[in-house]
């Protein structure tokens, strides 16, 4: 129960009882793989592939050029994400702040308020990406967009949120648009270098019924 994985990767030293989240922060701060923690159960993160690492690279160069002097930050996944309504800490692939972040802790390791999120989806954990993940998301003061981000063919789903409810939009003529953040990012410069020929099925886009159903 204490020790858990989404995905076969290797688990490093489980802790020895569930974990307070100052005591999972404290913990973490001692190992050399990143964990998603959940309501007192700790997971192993797994590795990502090199079509996965190139297309977040793309996304951040992508995101930064359009985003700059607009008073928006963007971070890798080196930075933690807390969930206060889920009790959750996890590392989306990017996350941008525009104005001032908050954090959770004095060191500055978990931010509390992203306005944009990003994921590059992996095989091993799509599903719940799509589906749980997105709805612990949505619970975040703030958010305005996760853009779900396929790493097996050139596919964004951009599920974004407002006073009215959230909603889905898919890219169109070759292009991502995050209205949240007023930009528009090209399939061609997010997937630039990627070899999809190892690439499986996509399993396809998430539905309007799901965004509607709260996933």
């Amino acid at each position: 129960r204490f020790f858990q994985t989404r995905s076969p990767v290797p688990m490093s030293a489980a802790p020895p009882f569930s974990l307070s989240p100052s005591g999972f922060l404290d913990w973490e701060a001692g190992q050399d793989e990143r964990h998603e923690y959940h309501r007192g159960d700790v997971f192993a993160m797994a590795g990502g592939t090199e079509p996965h690492a190139r297309i977040i690279t793309n996304s951040i160069l992508a995101l930064s050029a359009a985003l700059k002097g607009r008073g928006c930050t963007v971070y890798t996944d080196a930075l933690r994400i807390r969930v206060e309504a889920e009790d959750l800490f996890t590392y989306p692939d990017l996350s941008v702040v525009c104005g001032p972040g908050a954090f959770y802790d004095a060191k500055r390791t978990t931010l509390l308020n992203p306005t944009v999120l990003v994921k590059v989806l992996s095989p091993s954990t799509e599903s719940y990406d799509r589906t749980t993940k997105l709805r612990f998301y949505r619970q975040i003061p703030g958010l305005t967009a996760v853009l779900l981000v396929a790493q097996d063919a050139p596919a964004v789903d951009v599920v974004s949120g407002d006073g009215d409810g959230w909603r889905l939009t898919t890219e169109a003529d070759g292009q991502v648009t995050v209205e949240a953040l007023g930009v528009a990012l090209a399939l061609a410069y997010l997937y630039d270098g990627v070899d999809f020929s190892g690439g499986r099925d996509h399993q396809g886009h998430v539905s309007d019924a799901q965004v509607s159903n709260g996933m």
